[in-house]
């Protein structure tokens, strides 16, 4: 099977990709199975979920903002707020019956990503690092968050991050099938991560989307009062 992780659609404030031509997209790249994470909302899961059926599986995921930084939980089932402690937010996960997992870690370029402190603090909690990230700009960063990995016995995952559909299919797992969580964790021990970096282009589509939300935004703020 292959597995695209970490995913947004345009439910996620700097995403462009609608729900049903994500689904097109995916099929003409041969993914199986698609790990939908947008910020802060399950919207974009739920709807590919009921459009995609049998065509494209739809595992449920969410990058949470917590006060320490952002983790992915997967295989949700309800929203979770953003803006809670880490430790509320992997809690809220866990009663889910969900799984962690630590993206772009080490990436110097974000500042969304954990912070160091609380990183190694919820280390116990933690179940997946994402050891390679397509939008990383350095490679030494992805090296890091491997080593870490290794250092203390996390699965690996690697994950497109994908805001746009040109950016599909070039990166992916593929791993043996699953039922659920207990069975994804067993077929990701033995997953082959296939990896490929997107140019750094990328990252002006998501600034631009971000600026002119901001624009609309604050127009419409002012309209209103």
């Amino acid at each position: 099977m292959k597995l695209e992780f970490h995913i947004h659609t345009n439910y996620s404030n700097d995403g462009f990709s609608k729900v049903p031509d994500l689904k097109k997209s995916l099929m003409k790249k041969g993914i199986n199975i698609v790990a939908i994470s947008d910020h802060n909302t399950l919207k974009g899961a739920v709807e590919a979920e009921k459009l995609f059926g049998d065509d494209v599986r739809v595992i449920k995921c969410e990058e949470i903002k917590t006060q320490e930084g952002e983790i992915i939980g997967l295989f949700l089932s309800e929203e979770i707020p953003p803006q809670l402690s880490i430790d509320e937010t992997i809690k809220r996960i866990r009663d889910q019956g969900g799984l962690v997992c630590v993206p772009h870690p080490f990436d110097r370029m974000r500042k969304s990503k954990i912070h160091l402190d609380a990183l190694y603090r919820i280390i116990d909690e933690i179940d997946i690092v994402e050891v390679s990230n397509a939008r990383n700009i350095y490679p030494q960063d992805d090296k890091l968050a491997l080593d870490f990995a290794d250092k203390y016995g996390k699965l690996k995952i690697c994950g497109t991050d994908a805001h746009t559909l040109f950016e599909i299919g070039h990166t992916y797992v593929e791993l043996e099938d699953f039922k659920d969580s207990k069975e994804f964790i067993n077929s990701l021990k033995d997953a082959k991560l296939h990896f490929k970096r997107s140019g750094i282009y990328v990252h002006f589509f998501t600034k631009g989307k971000k600026y002119y939300n901001l624009i609309i935004g604050n127009l419409y703020k002012n309209h209103k009062g």
